[in-house]
């Protein structure tokens, strides 16, 4: 269905290396020092990253003006700046949204392209699970920018299950995709970590409100022969 990095290539090799080393880096240097590092990869690669929009414009406009396209772009720049002073909270939500899909597109499509609309609401459970994962072990950093941001206050309970839904969400749309024995052999550890633990766990903590509903009904988190069915 999908290839993702080719782990052979070099870029791919370079990316992940890179990653290791910034992990590194942030066990290392204080807060301050990270500071500066991330300030300067913005002004830096940042900016670059930002004008490649420019020339994804060119490659799908025909009739290609640089400063109309320019101007335009400027003016879309300014449009989101006053849609996050205005409307803070649901501009930091359609934000996550869009960066979420923009991610796992970029993640899955560098080295091959893949233009089957089926892959895009993958694209986007993968990449918010990688941005839940940021947010969940970022909690108190993470909590107090969506404060400033929102006025908002989200417990670690939000996070756990954003990360807990879209992990799972990915998985079953990988499955969907991948929908025979050989495959889900290969991947049933994840299947185990992001599917059958967490709906177990869910269960389990559902027994005691239940029978609230209806004491027909019964939560029992067993593996097998209770409320957890097989896919």
């Amino acid at each position: 269905m999908i290839n993702s990095y080719l782990l052979y290539s070099f870029n791919s090799r370079f990316i992940i290396l890179s990653t290791i080393f910034c992990i590194i880096l942030s066990l290392i240097f204080s807060d301050f020092y990270l500071n500066i590092i991330a300030f300067s990869g913005i002004l830096t690669f940042g900016i670059i990253h930002g004008a490649n929009d420019l020339l994804l414009i060119k490659e799908v406009s025909k009739n290609y003006n640089f400063k109309l396209q320019f101007l335009y772009y400027i003016m879309m720049v300014g449009g989101f700046f006053l849609f996050f002073y205005k409307i803070p909270a649901l501009a930091l939500i359609i934000f996550v949204l869009l960066s979420s899909y923009h991610f796992g597109e970029h993640q899955w499509t560098l080295f091959e392209k893949n233009k089957n609309h089926s892959t895009k609401p993958f694209y986007f459970f993968y990449g918010l699970t990688i941005f839940s994962l940021i947010f969940y072990f970022n909690l108190n950093q993470v909590t107090e920018v969506i404060f400033d941001i929102t006025k908002t206050q989200l417990t670690e309970n939000f996070f756990f299950y954003l990360l807990i839904s879209s992990s799972l969400i990915t998985f079953l749309k990988n499955l969907q995709a991948n929908n025979d024995r050989e495959w889900f052999n290969d991947h049933k550890q994840q299947y185990e970590d992001h599917v059958r633990t967490p709906a177990l766990a869910f269960i389990e903590q559902m027994e005691q409100w239940i029978p609230l509903i209806s004491p027909h009904y019964e939560a029992s988190a067993k593996k097998v022969g209770g409320s957890l069915m097989r896919i």
